[in-house]
C-alpha cells in the first residue's frame, strides 16, 4: 500500500493543475496557503485524511483583498477548472483503487461466513 500512497503524493506534487497554481497566484500568496492550507499529505492508515485532501476549511490569514486578486487571477485562467477538475478526479480515483481491495475482503468475508451458514443448517 505504500507504493499507492506514494503515487497520490507524487501525483499531487507534478499534477498540472499545480503547475497553473503556481504560475498565476503570487508568492505571498503561495506561501500562506502552502503553511495553513496546502494538500494534505496521505498517511497510510489515516483513513480521515484519505477522504478530502485538498477540500478543507482552513484560513490563511491573509487580507481579503489579497484573496480577492488571488481568486481573480485564479477564475481569468481558463485552464484552471478544468484541471482542478482533473485533480479532483485523479484523487477519486486513487481513493476507489485503495477502497477496491478492501471491499473486495469484505466481500470474501461475507460470501465466506454465508457459505458457512448454509454448511450449518
Amino acid at each position: 500500500m505504500t507504493l499507492l500512497f506514494d503515487n497520490i503524493r507524487q501525483e499531487g506534487v507534478g499534477s498540472r493543475y499545480r503547475e497553473a497554481f503556481r504560475m498565476t497566484v503570487p508568492i505571498a500568496v503561495q506561501r500562506a496557503v502552502s503553511a495553513t492550507c496546502g494538500d494534505r499529505t496521505v498517511i497510510p492508515g489515516d483513513h480521515a485524511l484519505i477522504v478530502d485532501p485538498i477540500d478543507y476549511p482552513c484560513s490563511t490569514g491573509l487580507p481579503p483583498e489579497i484573496l480577492r486578486e488571488a481568486a481573480a487571477a485564479l477564475e481569468a485562467d481558463a485552464q484552471i477548472a478544468p484541471l482542478l477538475r482533473l485533480r479532483i478526479s485523479d484523487i477519486e480515483t486513487r481513493r476507489n483503487d485503495m477502497c477496491s481491495p478492501v471491499n473486495k475482503k469484505i466481500a470474501d468475508i461475507r460470501d465466506g461466513l454465508r457459505a458457512y451458514g448454509e454448511h450449518q443448517r
